[in-house]
């Protein structure tokens, strides 16, 4: 099974990395993006689940990777900036 997915530069140069990383580093590579994996799948189930009642507690986690770029501090001082702004 083929998965097509845009190689952006970032992902060449992973893969690139990855040729020269020895067996024993590869296998601990492959566990450590299983287990990354397997927190995302966990968490989709979580909230895909027909008919379960939520709790708040349920989406712990989800969307983490969208906040990996955002300096948090810059965003902070940006909202509480806005709350001093007429909403016209």
């Amino acid at each position: 099974m083929t998965i097509r997915v845009e190689q952006t530069g970032v992902l060449s140069r992973v893969l690139a990395l990855t040729e020269k990383l020895t067996p024993p580093e590869k296998l601990y590579l492959s566990e450590k993006l299983m287990q990354q994996l397997r927190e995302i799948i966990e968490n989709a189930e979580r909230i895909a689940a027909p008919g379960k009642r939520r709790k708040l507690s349920d989406f712990a986690g989800v969307g983490k990777d969208l906040w990996q770029m955002i300096d948090v501090d810059e965003y902070v001082r940006q909202e509480r900036e806005s709350w001093d702004r007429p909403n016209f």
